[in-house]
């Protein structure tokens, strides 16, 4: 399953990663910050035809009428096995295919009844790109709404401790990439679509790594949320350095208490201790004193 993930990239950033896969982009969606925890029903930019466009996360099928966000939670992922069966996705598995770019995806492993969350990412920390889907649906009177779903399969050995699901990762390039972009590709023979969605982790590009458990909560949302869990807990609690400056003499913190030893040649005085504030109003009181 594939229910969090991360783009660490603005607009600018991604369009360089583009360009290093040498990956066409005709046209680009508006501005667009990083987001270290993307949820479903959240928007994210999605690759298809050439073009970047910003697409809400959970699929709505075209037939929709009332368009609930509950309904987005059920559809942001689609099973590899059932995407030529379903009714739900034989339609855009024939002409609305698509990749989505992201910096890594979030996962759970199960412990007893502990979630512990980790990060599988590419370990270059270039963007990869996960096999989706996407929809349209006319809104009357309104801006149509352009949503997506990322498509999972059975995962691998290597990661099946983690989940026993895992998002399709395509590679630029390579043939299951130029297959699954084919905008004039519509009818797919099922053990073909099997081999170019069957989901790969190749231990020597992709890496994986436990982070902060503030990232299951939604509300959170920053770039320590996707760094190794000791790195960032040092964002949370940095070093504090100690002051290489020299002290200066005759400068006393209003809040400290200093006991000092009675100079005076009167004998016999007990030790005082000064507290600045109460020494200062005192000053005040005989002055005034003076003055009257």
């Amino acid at each position: 399953m594939c229910g969090r993930f991360a783009l660490d990239f603005n607009q600018d950033d991604l369009m360089a990663q583009f360009e290093d896969r040498r990956l066409t982009v005709k046209s680009q969606p508006p501005r667009f910050k990083p987001s270290y925890n993307v949820a479903p029903t959240k928007s994210s930019p999605v690759y298809h035809s050439n073009k970047v466009l910003l697409m809400n996360w959970g699929l709505i099928p075209h037939w929709t009428k009332a368009i609930t966000k509950a309904q987005q939670y059920k559809t942001f992922n689609a099973r590899a096995e059932t995407v030529l069966t379903s009714k739900m996705w034989s339609k855009v598995i024939k002409s609305s295919r698509c990749v989505v770019p992201i910096s890594g995806y979030y996962e759970w492993e199960t412990k007893q009844s502990k979630k512990v969350p980790y990060f599988v990412r590419r370990k270059d920390g270039n963007v990869a790109f996960l096999a989706g889907m996407f929809d349209e649906v006319k809104v009357e009177g309104g801006e149509n709404i352009l949503s997506f779903t990322i498509v999972t399969g059975p995962a691998p050995k290597a990661l099946q401790w983690l989940h026993k699901r895992m998002p399709v990762v395509l590679e630029p390039g390579s043939s299951e990439w130029e297959a699954w972009l084919d905008d004039d590709k519509q009818d797919w023979d099922e053990e073909y679509l099997s081999r170019i969605l069957s989901p790969k982790f190749d231990s020597n590009i992709m890496e994986h790594y436990r982070v902060p458990l503030e990232v299951g909560k939604v509300s959170q949302n920053y770039k320590a949320l996707m760094e190794p869990l000791n790195t960032g807990i040092k964002v949370f609690f940095p070093e504090v350095k100690k002051s290489t400056e020299p002290a200066i003499p005759g400068i006393i913190k209003v809040e400290e208490e200093i006991t000092v030893k009675d100079e005076s040649p009167v004998k016999n005085l007990k030790k005082r201790k000064i507290i600045p504030h109460r020494d200062i109003v005192e000053l005040l009181r005989n002055s005034k004193k003076k003055r009257s």
